[in-house]
C-alpha cells in the first residue's frame, strides 16, 4: 500500500511534470497555426513540407530532400513560404501579466529566415495576405522569392531548416505593450549534394595512373628478370 504521503508527493510531481512540458510548448510556438514551405525540387514539382498545420504535408523535421548534382542542371529552391499565427489571449502565456489581452494588426510585421547548415542564406520581411478575424496568414510571394539552397555548396549531406519572428500587442491588465516579439522555427530537413564531373574526371585520371603504374612494373619484371632485376631495381614479387 503507498502511504498518502508518498501518493501525494507522486501526484504533485506528475501534475508539475505535464504544465512545465505544456508550458515549454506553449512559449514555443504560441499562436502558430500553419508553417509550410514550398520547395521547387529540379525545376519540376513543388515539395510542400509543414511543421505546424497541414497534416496532410510531410513534416519538415528529419524529411530527405534527396540527392542533387549541380553540373547535370538538377536544383533545389525554395520559391515561398506559408504562415498564419493568431494572437494568443489570456492567462500568462506569453509573459507579462495573468489576464493577457494579445492582438495582431496591420503594423504587425513577421521575419522569415531559412537556414543551410545552420548559417542563414535568407532573410525577408514577410507580407501579411490575408485576414481572418484576429489570424493573419504571411507569405513570401509577393517578393518573387527564389533562394537557391544549392548554390556554393560542397559535396556531402547538408541540411535546411527556418525560423520566423513576429511581433504583437499587449494588454497586461494594466497596461499596453507594443512590439512584443514571439518566434517559431523548425527541425531539419537533409539533402545531399554529390560531386561535379570534374571531381569524378580527376578521381578517374587518379585511378588510370595508378594503373598504368602498376601494369608497367609488371611489363618491366617480366622484361628484365634474372641480372637486369638489380640494375633496374624493380620489385618483381608484387
Amino acid at each position: 500500500m503507498i502511504r498518502p504521503r508518498l501518493c501525494g508527493a507522486l501526484v504533485g510531481l506528475v501534475s508539475l511534470l505535464v504544465s512545465l512540458a505544456f508550458a515549454g510548448r506553449a512559449r514555443a510556438d504560441v499562436g502558430v497555426v500553419e508553417t509550410t514551405g514550398a520547395l521547387l525540387v529540379n525545376g519540376g514539382l513543388t515539395t510542400y513540407l509543414s511543421t505546424i498545420g497541414q497534416l496532410a504535408n510531410p513534416r519538415w523535421a528529419g524529411y530527405d530532400l534527396g540527392t542533387f548534382n549541380v553540373a547535370a542542371g538538377q536544383s533545389l529552391a525554395l520559391t515561398n513560404f506559408y504562415f498564419e499565427n493568431y494572437a494568443y489571449n489570456g492567462g500568462s502565456i506569453p509573459p507579462g501579466g495573468s489576464f493577457n489581452d494579445n492582438w495582431l494588426d496591420n503594423a504587425s510585421a513577421a521575419t522569415f529566415r531559412l537556414l543551410r547548415d545552420a548559417a542563414p542564406i535568407y532573410q525577408a520581411s514577410m507580407r501579411q495576405s490575408n485576414v481572418s478575424g484576429n489570424n493573419r496568414n504571411w507569405d513570401l510571394a509577393a517578393l518573387g522569392v527564389s533562394v537557391d539552397v544549392l548554390a556554393g555548396l560542397s559535396s556531402g549531406t547538408h541540411t535546411l531548416a527556418y525560423e520566423i519572428d513576429w511581433n504583437y500587442n499587449q494588454w497586461t491588465g494594466s497596461a499596453v505593450i507594443q512590439g512584443n516579439t514571439q518566434s517559431t522555427s523548425s527541425g531539419v530537413a537533409t539533402f545531399v549534394v554529390v560531386p561535379e564531373p570534374s571531381v569524378w574526371a580527376s578521381l578517374g585520371i587518379g585511378l588510370a595512373f595508378g594503373g598504368y603504374s602498376i601494369w608497367q612494373r609488371r611489363r618491366s619484371c617480366r622484361d628484365h628478370r634474372g641480372w637486369s632485376v638489380r640494375r633496374w631495381r624493380v620489385r618483381c614479387d608484387a
